[in-house]
């Protein structure tokens, strides 16, 4: 699979039945569709059902659009409800594109404070690729 940033080929990491498709250069990692809910379960991360509800961002625009490294048609720009967090997402809802820190961002502002163990788990095997800058 082809990095929808730097188009170098992504590597596929598994942990527990979740793969994630992640990017060696630009630190970028894909979601298939229902692996972030999958991924809170393993952990045992209780989030409210509205927070994984993503709203249209295609106004706060700040960057380009980007190909879906699955389907290849432009990603939408979507947010996390209340979170200033842009993903991009398959118009085909086939996943979400994270840039580097944007997974620990996002889970820490879902999930409040038992994001840890969710963050802890991926550093585990992704390291600085989920860790946002403030850390």
């Amino acid at each position: 699979m082809e990095c929808p940033v730097c188009r170098e080929s992504m590597v596929i990491i598994e942990y527990e039945s979740i793969e994630l498709d992640y990017c060696v250069g630009c630190m970028g990692i894909w979601f298939d569709s229902g692996e972030v809910e999958l991924l809170l379960e393993k952990a045992g991360v209780s989030v409210p059902s509205d927070a994984l509800k993503l709203v249209d961002a295609s106004s706060e625009l700040r960057e380009l659009s980007r190909p879906c490294p699955l389907c290849r048609k432009n990603m939408r720009k979507v947010s996390p409800p209340e979170t200033g967090i842009i993903l991009d997402q398959c118009p085909d809802n086939e996943g979400l594109w994270f840039d580097a820190g944007e997974v620990g961002e996002t889970v820490k502002q879902m999930a409040g404070a038992s994001s840890n163990i969710v963050i802890q788990v991926l550093q585990d095997f992704l390291g600085k690729a989920v860790s946002s800058n403030n850390e």
